[in-house]
């Protein structure tokens, strides 16, 4: 039974402390003003890349299919496509490096 008190006096605790908000995250909401065009920047850059990583993976899912039913020319397109999503992701993940810290150091 003490244990049930415990741990129902922990959860009293952690709720009162979410209620009551951490500072440093708060600080970050209270913020009326829009985001900054680097801060659009990376999150542009952050969609981009997680849209290339699933066409990334849907060409994968694609090439096996192809691989399978032994056809070539699907295969050829594929992996044509493959590579030059490959590549975007590279650069998105290079624009993100070069940007990320100009931004959030502003």
């Amino acid at each position: 039974m003490d244990a049930w008190r415990s741990l129902g006096a922990c959860a009293a605790r952690r709720t009162a402390r979410r209620r009551a908000g951490d500072g440093a995250r708060d600080r970050f909401r209270a913020d009326p003003r829009p985001p900054g065009a680097g801060v659009l920047l990376l999150r542009d850059l952050r969609e981009l890349h997680l849209l290339s990583a699933t066409a990334s993976i849907n060409r994968v899912t694609l090439g096996q299919g192809a691989q399978a039913a032994k056809d070539a020319e699907l295969l050829a397109v594929v992996s044509e496509c493959h590579a030059q999503t490959l590549r975007g992701m590279k650069w998105t993940v290079t624009r993100l490096k070069t940007a990320a810290p100009q931004v959030l150091t502003a």
